[in-house]
């Protein structure tokens, strides 16, 4: 009886420890065995092991390993397609900043420019940015005192480009009523020539608008232009077609020219105002999918 027993302890034991590690790892040894077992999956991952300990044991500084392990996920998914990428947590909450409806912030939107140069593109219209008088293809060159050029260096590949314009667009936002000191570039005449001006802004909110351009063309046809979609894209174009709709609309024209895209809840909800209920939009497949 005791033998049977510590048999059953035994067991029990055993199971425990393998349900534990498939959770601690949440399912990976499963899923890198449900591939080809020829391919050897662990075998062709042990030299990043390797590396990292290398790294660890013998670089001469102290390594940010946050940051290398960061890196090294985002090479990793850029090897598969250009729609494939892995998103750092700042990155993202940026990125619901920029589609959730509002932030707090000057109201400007920013890019890296191939000088080398932080430029305003588009300052939003009376927003704290454009009032105190910025304006399309200012240069940020300083940001309450701090030098931009000196801080971003010479980013070369596409994702230090993104970095750097992230460390210049959080230096530059902050909570509403808050001042900030930008000093611009801004060209003068033809020649090239640039001047320096300097603003003091006051921090707000800022309203993002997907809806950039609305109104009535001749014979009753609306135009509406959608920059991108954002939280509150369908529920704006839904009260944009109802004005239309007071001035007898017949037809409307969608311009989506330059949209690079947003929240896909958002787009299939734009699509929902003009399909039939329940229409399928869109869907994903994956390769683990049965056909049946």
């Amino acid at each position: 009886m005791q033998h049977r027993n510590r048999k059953a302890e035994f067991v029990a034991l055993m199971t425990f420890v393998v349900c534990l590690g498939m959770l601690l790892t949440n399912g990976f040894s499963a899923r890198i065995f449900a591939q080809d077992r020829d391919a050897q999956i662990y075998n062709q991952i042990e030299p990043i092991g390797e590396v990292l300990a290398e790294i660890l044991d013998n670089y001469v500084y102290e390594p940010d390993m946050e940051d290398a392990v960061e890196k090294a996920l985002i090479g990793i998914m850029s090897t598969l397609d250009r729609n494939s990428s892995f998103v750092p947590a700042k990155a993202f909450q940026s990125m619901q900043e920029d589609t959730r409806g509002d932030f707090d912030g000057i109201g400007v939107k920013i890019k890296y420019h191939e000088s080398g140069n932080i430029v305003v593109t588009q300052p939003i219209p009376n927003a704290p940015a454009s009032k105190a008088g910025m304006k399309s293809g200012d240069y940020i060159v300083e940001v309450d005192g701090v030098d931009i050029p000196t801080e971003i260096g010479e980013p070369t590949t596409r994702f230090e480009q993104n970095e750097a314009l992230g460390k210049v667009s959080e230096r530059i936002k902050g909570p509403r009523g808050t001042m900030v000191n930008i000093t611009v570039s801004r060209e003068t005449d033809d020649d090239g020539d640039r001047e320096r001006l300097n603003f003091d802004v006051k921090r707000g909110r800022i309203p993002l608008v997907s809806l950039v351009e609305a109104r009535m063309l001749d014979h009753g046809v609306g135009y509406v232009r959608i920059s991108d979609f954002k939280r509150n894209t369908a529920s704006d174009l839904k009260k944009q077609i109802k004005e239309f709709e007071k001035d007898h609309l017949s037809a409307l024209i969608l311009d989506l020219r330059w949209n690079p895209g947003g929240l896909l809840n958002s787009s299939v909800e734009v699509s929902e105002l003009f399909l039939q209920k329940k229409s399928l939009v869109t869907y994903t497949r994956g390769r683990a999918q049965d056909d049946g």
